[in-house]
């Protein structure tokens, strides 16, 4: 598990449309468990009652169109699932920092992009 910073020295925030795009090119998702207790922007709501409302399962294309319009993550879990079996997890505390956890090379490589979370 890696510790991320949620945002950049100049205010930019790294949220998940950023990581997501960072899955995709390092690991395969077919879907993803998602348990969003707040986050900001359209559909806000619609992804705040996805794990209220169903299993809270969703397709990776799926949840990508969903979360297009959201831009922050304040608290929240993601677990990417491939064949059913756990490939990633990323979890925004409190709109401060993403925990990440997956292979050593995914890992090592949004801890080089993003920079570690330094309180």
């Amino acid at each position: 598990m890696v510790r991320i910073r949620q945002h950049g020295a100049g205010g930019e925030l790294f949220d998940l449309n950023m990581l997501i795009a960072d899955v995709d090119a390092l690991i395969k998702v077919d879907e993803w468990q998602v348990s969003v207790s707040e986050c900001l922007g359209d559909g806000a709501a619609d992804v705040e009652a996805l794990g209220v409302s169903r299993s809270g399962l969703i397709a990776s294309e799926d949840l990508r169109n969903l979360y297009k319009h959201v831009y922050q993550t304040i608290d929240g879990e993601f677990t990417g699932l491939r064949a059913g079996k756990e490939s990633c997890r990323l979890v925004a505390v409190d709109s401060s920092y993403w925990e990440v956890f997956g292979p050593s090379e995914f890992e090592a490589a949004v801890l080089l992009k993003y920079g570690p979370y330094v309180r």
